[in-house]
């Protein structure tokens, strides 16, 4: 789990709104409960050339994971840290994010990674949790999610686990605010099946590399 806080006690469902960012980075934004507690933030930052860092926090903005995107055409990889080992002996990686300022985690570890291969409208992936190895080859675990985007109009994606059951759906809400919304299960890692159900498009955005949201 990416942290205790991030697990679900129960069913939920979360929907994300922009807030506004730190000066450091472009966008931010919260996922937040039917009921307006705040269950998770996002943020996002630009790098030129280069894909763009994505931060996740807790709702006392305690920073959970960073994610560093490389974006291809139609393949993307995302490298997710935290700031505890994934595993025995796991040293700590140097900062990969390449910004300026204060590191956004006291020390960096390879935790999970996503693999998206994406379509004209469809899309596939793998969440897949760091078991050893090093940065440049790591062992990795078989999928703890898998995600898929359907083929429509507006954005739907499943996020399955390894027995197959659906344990979130992220898509758009009906009407003219079109904003990412989530139905999550209970005893999931809500940053990774976010992170999971979200990175389906070629962006790296926590509110959802949602198409047509205003995210991206």
């Amino acid at each position: 789990c990416s942290s205790p806080s991030m697990l679900t006690a129960s069913v939920e469902k979360i929907h994300s709104r922009k807030t506004k960012g730190h000066l450091s980075f472009d966008e931010a934004g919260e996922w937040v409960s039917t009921s307006g507690q705040v269950k998770m933030t996002w943020e996002t930052r630009s790098r030129g050339f280069k894909s763009p860092v994505s931060v996740c926090a807790d709702p006392d903005g305690n920073v959970i994971t960073v994610t560093v995107a490389k974006i291809g055409f139609s393949t993307d990889k995302y490298t997710i840290y935290r700031s505890t080992p994934s595993f025995k002996g796991q040293g700590p990686s140097p900062d990969p994010t390449g910004l300026k300022g204060e590191p956004l985690l006291p020390e960096f570890y390879f935790w999970a990674q996503i693999d998206t291969k994406r379509g004209m409208s469809s899309g596939n992936n793998t969440f897949c949790l760091v078991t050893g190895g090093t940065e440049e080859n790591p062992q990795l675990s078989e999928p703890l999610y898998t995600g898929e985007k359907l083929s429509a109009f507006s954005y739907y994606a499943y996020v399955r686990n390894p027995s197959g059951d659906i344990v979130a759906k992220a898509y758009l809400a009906k009407g003219l605010s079109m904003a990412p919304e989530a139905d999550v299960a209970a005893e999931v890692d809500l940053a990774a099946v976010v992170a999971c159900g979200t990175y389906l498009v070629g962006n790296n955005s926590n509110a959802g590399a949602l198409a047509g949201a205003g995210v991206i």
